[in-house]
């Protein structure tokens, strides 16, 4: 069974300010390419096709383009597409019977049952006489089918995928390569490119909740590609094709995957994407104000990357310090985006400002107390006299709306 495997496409993202679509049409023509060459029996994508659960027309054509284009590079190719927590399945699932005629088989929600049980039968395919595919989309943790009546919430998230192995191995009478698609962020996966606030709130779950009995996992959700090393068998995040954020500034791939026989551990091997446009940071580990912009004009004119400043100096930045950049940037091809401050950690800080507060010690403390630990724990040094100063004022003018409605 010959697989290439891909993800976290997020057709229709703005960078910034700026249009990625151009972008996103060079990878397709990229894996277009690879499919020519490697002729695979299946192309997975599994989940965040799109951006945005309400994409633009002008995406929506762009995916239709790029799934025919992908079809003519191999027309006896299965394309099996997921969505993920940025799609909206059941608008990805409108044209799925249309879709099929093609070869391509788009797995968006769940069919449930009057009493609320699910057939997992619905999510699986086989791929003509050389293996099946489980396609599984993406389910909030609270919203996962249930096998029988009854189930809570962590029963039914327990279950699902064993349901769904449990019944290919039913089907598999011939002992096929088993190959499951899932969207979802495995507990110890390396989240590098990922917003810091978003990983705080990203559920993680440990490999074993998804069961046992596949050949291979065609992870998507982490935008950095990697194996599971603590897999049994084969279970890998293809990660996003072109860089989705300034931290992304690793190389991009799709893998393409070979599996000779059931129960044996497959091939895998990464492919390259190269990307229309980089992302780059000014400089790598941050430096004042004079020194970024210095770099920035310095930048070769042809260059046509993502730009941001680092910044590591203390303080608050001049108020032109972003028109000055842009004016920088309008001689050249890089697309300027943002000026970033460093945030400067000290090794140690005062154990109390992790402690947790309750609601009553919260109303003990007085704001401007409250504003400057929270400063010192996110910037590493005290607040300043000046932002001080301004926080007083702004306590005591809201202070005052509040007399004056009493």
């Amino acid at each position: 069974m010959k697989i290439i495997h891909t993800s976290d496409w997020h057709l229709g993202q703005h960078f910034y300010r700026f249009d990625r679509n151009d972008e996103h049409r060079f990878f397709i023509n990229q894996l277009c390419d690879i499919v020519k060459n490697k002729q695979p029996d299946v192309l997975l994508v599994s989940g965040d096709i799109f951006d945005n659960a309400a994409p633009t027309v002008a995406t929506q054509k762009l995916l239709v383009e790029s799934i025919l284009s992908l079809h003519e590079a191999c027309k006896e190719m299965v394309i099996v597409i997921t969505a993920g927590n940025h799609d909206s399945g059941p608008r990805l699932e409108v044209a799925r019977q249309l879709w099929q005629s093609f070869g391509v088989h788009i797995y968006g929600s769940c069919r449930r049952n009057e009493d609320g049980t699910f057939n997992p039968a619905q999510y699986i395919l086989k791929i003509k006489e050389c293996g099946f595919v489980i396609a599984a989309p993406y389910f909030h943790s609270s919203n996962y089918p249930a096998i029988q009546i009854g189930m809570d919430r962590d029963q039914r998230k327990q279950s699902f995928y064993q349901a769904l192995l449990d019944e290919t191995q039913k089907q598999n009478t011939h002992h096929l390569p088993v190959v499951m698609m899932a969207h979802l962020a495995i507990s110890g996966s390396d989240l590098r490119g990922h917003d810091d606030n978003l990983i705080g709130d990203m559920d993680q779950e440990p490999l074993s909740s998804l069961g046992y009995g596949y050949d291979y996992l065609a992870l998507g959700h982490i935008h950095k590609p990697q194996t599971i090393n603590k897999s049994p068998n084969a279970a890998r995040y293809s990660g996003s094709p072109i860089p989705l954020s300034f931290t992304e500034d690793y190389e991009h791939s799709v893998s393409y995957i070979e599996i000779t026989r059931a129960k044996k551990i497959p091939v895998i091997e990464s492919i390259p994407i190269h990307p229309l446009r980089k992302v780059k940071s000014i400089p790598e580990n941050g430096s004042n104000l004079e020194t970024a912009l210095k770099i920035l004009s310095q930048l070769d004119d042809s260059d046509n990357s993502y730009i941001r400043l680092l910044i590591n100096q203390e303080g608050i930045l001049p108020a032109d310090a972003e028109h000055r950049a842009n004016a920088l940037a309008q001689e050249k091809q890089c697309r300027f985006c943002e000026i970033r401050k460093m945030v400067r950690q000290k090794n140690i800080l005062p154990q109390d400002l992790y402690k947790t507060l309750n609601v009553e010690e919260i109303k003990e403390i007085p704001p401007i107390d409250i504003a400057s630990r929270h400063y010192k724990r996110t910037q590493g040094h005290e607040l300043s006299e000046e932002l001080a100063g301004l926080m007083r004022q702004a306590i005591e003018e809201v202070a005052k709306e509040q007399t004056q409605h009493l």
